[in-house]
């Protein structure tokens, strides 16, 4: 068990729609999902830094267009 919390829409057991997943770290990441993994457009909150990353996403990763705010 990982500790993640998951809260959003599902298809048989996988992540898939729009979600929220509040990882064990404390990072957050709202935004769309495909087959349990970040897809679409998306918003990545990282715990550690602060920094949050708003825009699209491929298969898990940040991919086309988006914009960086550093903390």
């Amino acid at each position: 068990m990982s500790g993640d919390i998951y809260f959003g829409q599902h298809n048989q057991w996988a992540k898939e729609g729009q979600g929220k997943m509040i990882y064990f770290n404390g990072s957050i990441y709202e935004g769309g999902w495909l087959n349990d993994l970040k897809h679409f457009k998306g918003k990545m909150i990282d715990s550690t830094t602060g920094d949050v990353f708003s825009g699209d996403y491929l298969d898990g990763k940040r991919n086309g267009k988006g914009k960086m705010y550093y903390h």
